[in-house]
């Protein structure tokens, strides 16, 4: 559930079309991502939006997050 704090910025690094979603990378200062601790399967609010974490992996300093955005979402959001 978003509880309306901001816990971190994130920089957007691919939103790539696929055949039927949207995936959408973002990169997480490692350090606010450890705070957070999620896993595979949490939601994350982006820009209002709960997304699922499909993947994630460290990169020097920051950790690359991968969400699936559904065509649903991308034409009731702000996304």
């Amino acid at each position: 559930m978003f509880t309306g704090l901001i816990q971190s910025g994130a920089k957007v690094i691919a939103a790539d079309r696929l055949e039927s979603f949207l995936k959408l990378q973002l990169s997480f200062p490692q350090g606010a991502w450890h705070q957070m601790q999620p896993a595979i399967g949490s939601s994350i609010a982006v820009n209002g939006v709960c997304l699922t974490v499909v993947s994630f992996e460290t990169v020097n300093s920051e950790v690359v997050a991968a969400f699936d955005v559904s065509p649903e979402t991308l034409e009731l959001t702000n996304l």
